[in-house]
């Protein structure tokens, strides 16, 4: 007699894992900040949805978490690996600020030399912030200041000697 028997096997998925090597952190305004995948047992593909997407921009490069500041704020990156044939979907969250950037003036001229009567001129060739422009001077017997758009103009006063004039530009929402 020959005696058979089956036994039926189910087998289930493993559960899905993906791990970051933070789960928050800052980014600075207009730069890029990668966070590495540590874990991504499934190997399956993995998508990425910011919450809110004015705030920052966030996509996996090179099997990191990228993300791009846009504008000053808090937000939340989820990030979900898809079911794959033999693990679970998985998620995990990434929160982050964004901080302002440090803002850069640049002058066509640090230091120059006029005779009375003549003042002159000299501009603003950089303003990363586009924040409005100040100025002005610590002896304003010597010279004083004025700004129109870029161009700042220099008027002498009625005393020979020095002036140091400061050009100041404003903090923005993005911009120190």
């Amino acid at each position: 007699n020959t005696i058979t028997g089956s036994e039926k096997v189910i087998i289930t998925k493993a559960a899905g894992k993906i791990e970051l090597e933070q789960t928050n952190g800052t980014v600075e305004y207009g730069k890029v900040s990668n966070i590495e995948i540590e874990e991504n047992i499934s190997n399956g593909q993995i998508d990425v949805a910011v919450t809110d997407n004015t705030i920052v921009e966030a996509s996996i490069i090179d099997g990191k978490l990228s993300i791009t500041g846009k504008q000053t704020g808090a937000t939340s990156i989820t990030l979900t690996v898809a079911e794959t044939n033999n693990y679970t979907s998985a998620t995990v969250q990434y929160s982050v600020i964004v901080t302002k950037a440090d803002n850069t003036l640049t002058l066509s001229a640090n230091s120059g030399s006029y005779t009375y009567p003549d003042g002159g001129t000299f501009e603003v060739l950089e303003n990363t912030s586009n924040g409005k422009l100040t100025c002005d001077s610590d002896n304003k017997q010597v010279a004083d200041c004025s700004i129109e758009g870029t161009i700042v103009t220099v008027v002498l006063g009625t005393t020979e000697g020095e002036a140091t004039l400061t050009i100041t530009s404003e903090a923005t929402e993005n911009y120190n």
